[in-house]
């Protein structure tokens, strides 16, 4: 959605991101049942980032040179993605299923 978001907003100075921020350890296990909280809280200890570190990619792609407008990045950095996301003709046939299906006027390009 992002490679064809991205070509709309071509000329417009707007540009579109896919991202990945990570395992990022939020409040958000508060809403599991207490077995699933408890499994979760040895990943969330070893593995997961904090906010900040979450954070960083959104803000890589918003304020860095170095993103690239249409593409996927992890980690602070443009990443390699599935070969089906980087077909145009998918990218546009996804574009135009979903804005049906969400029923959308959109203007757009």
């Amino acid at each position: 959605m992002a490679k064809e978001l991205q070509r709309r907003f071509e000329g417009t100075g707007a540009t579109a991101y896919a991202l990945h921020p990570g395992y990022v350890a939020t409040e958000l296990t508060r809403h599991f049942n207490g077995f699933a909280n408890l499994a979760a809280l040895p990943f969330q200890m070893l593995l997961a980032k904090n906010p900040k570190q979450g954070a960083q990619t959104s803000l890589f792609c918003s304020l860095s040179s170095k993103a690239v407008p249409g593409g996927y990045h992890a980690d602070c950095a443009d990443s390699p993605c599935m070969p089906t996301a980087r077909d145009d003709a998918a990218a546009k046939s996804l574009w135009e299923y979903s804005v049906r299906a969400v029923n959308l006027d959109f203007k757009g390009r």
